[in-house]
């Protein structure tokens, strides 16, 4: 799966809402900036939580998201996951 990597201080080419800011990852959602941890962030801050999520995650090459859209109806979408660098990828189609 192919992503692009946050480093050091520099904005992400094919993602370009996405930057590194003061040395936290910022994210652009429309007309708001969040702070969004990375996965060494929450490894450091809660070690069990992150080993047992890591557990699962890992445990299968393909994940199901099943989410709801605004009618009620559910979505399933096929889903890898990979740790990299510190983070946390999620691909999806």
């Amino acid at each position: 799966m192919p992503a692009a990597r946050v480093s050091g201080q520099r904005s992400i080419g094919s993602r370009e809402n996405r930057t590194v800011l003061g040395g936290a990852r910022r994210v652009a959602a429309a007309d708001r900036w969040s702070v969004m941890p990375s996965w060494s962030d929450v490894e450091a801050n809660a070690p069990e939580l992150a080993g047992l999520a890591r557990g699962f995650l890992d445990a299968y090459v393909h994940k199901t998201l099943a989410t709801l859209r605004r009618d009620g109806s559910p979505r399933i979408s096929g889903t890898e996951v990979e740790f990299a660098d510190g983070e946390l990828w999620l691909g999806s189609m």
